[in-house]
């Protein structure tokens, strides 16, 4: 499945062969990887090419992420429990075939000829869209219309409540059986007045005037980070309901509500990795860019 099958579906994965979907790597890919690892193998005894260190690193990254795409590697998934943070082995096939790519691109670092790079570059693009051609199908045509498939009243239904599983969080028991409402509503039809509603991506805020305590759910699932004030105080929130939304009690009274998602210390380290991420990769564009301006000015 991973390095020989031509197996082309739209079904899903199963447990064992029988999967109605295609788990290749891709033949051309994998093919052109290992003769591209020869090739440096091969000058690098010749010229002690320093490239070799990271084709070979790509080269082990390839084998690592194939291995794990595929059943045997089950002993490693059952002792790593982090790794069911990806749900299915099959996305490792991926990886798999992102790091074959990034070794036969480093052919070009043999290629100082433009015009020779050029020309193996649109063969390289001939023979991957060609041999993979017949899979750029639809798997069946439906006449129907955007109108029809996104804005009725069924569309917008499915839209809404489709795949509800991959995101519900885990205090969540139950998917709901119908979309979610507009604004946060009392659990018991105490008779209290929620007003002056605005939300946005992550915030809501009301107030409510309240004849005696009640029971206010939000339309929202407690991930972490979520907090709720009532007259800029914390309420504690309860989500030990059915759905696993967003819960409050209020005593009589009026209240100014505001409920927040902010920021984790992991979501922090995530935002910090990503725009150290996106400086590098500036900053590797820019001296790249300016150490050929130099090499052109000395040539």
């Amino acid at each position: 499945q991973l390095f020989f099958s031509r197996f082309w579906g739209y079904g899903a994965s199963v447990w064992g062969t029988d999967d109605g979907l295609s788990f290749a790597i891709g033949q051309v890919h994998w093919l052109l990887a290992v003769i591209v690892l020869l090739v440096f193998l091969w000058f690098s005894l010749r010229k002690k090419k320093k490239e070799i260190w990271l084709l070979s690193l790509f080269f082990v990254f390839f084998l690592v992420t194939a291995f794990l795409a595929h059943q045997r590697s089950s002993f490693i998934w059952s002792a790593l429990s982090i790794l069911a943070n990806m749900q299915f082995p099959w996305r490792f096939v991926g990886l798999s075939g992102f790091f074959a790519s990034l070794m036969v691109g480093s052919l070009f670092l043999l290629i100082k000829n433009k015009k020779k790079a050029l020309l193996l570059a649109g063969l390289l693009i001939v023979v991957v869209v060609g041999f993979n051609f017949s899979f750029f199908r639809p798997e069946k045509i439906l006449k129907i219309a955007d109108s029809e498939k996104l804005f009725s009243a069924n569309g917008w239904y499915k839209l809404q409540t489709d795949a509800i599983f991959d995101y519900l969080p885990i205090d969540a028991p139950l998917p709901p059986a119908t979309p979610a409402p507009d604004q946060p509503y009392f659990v018991k039809s105490e008779g209290g007045q929620i007003k002056n509603f605005q939300k946005g991506t992550d915030w809501q805020k009301f107030e409510v005037d309240l004849p005696l305590e009640s029971l206010i759910q939000f339309p929202l699932y407690d991930f972490p980070g979520w907090q709720v004030l009532a007259n800029g105080q914390p309420v504690e929130i309860n989500q030990q309901n059915e759905l696993g939304l967003i819960t409050i009690r209020l005593k009589e009274g009026y209240y100014q509500i505001e409920a927040k998602l902010r920021d984790t210390p992991v979501r922090k380290v995530g935002n910090y990795l990503s725009l150290m991420a996106w400086l590098g990769m500036m900053g590797f564009v820019i001296k790249y860019k300016h150490g050929r301006a130099d090499k052109r000015t000395r040539n």
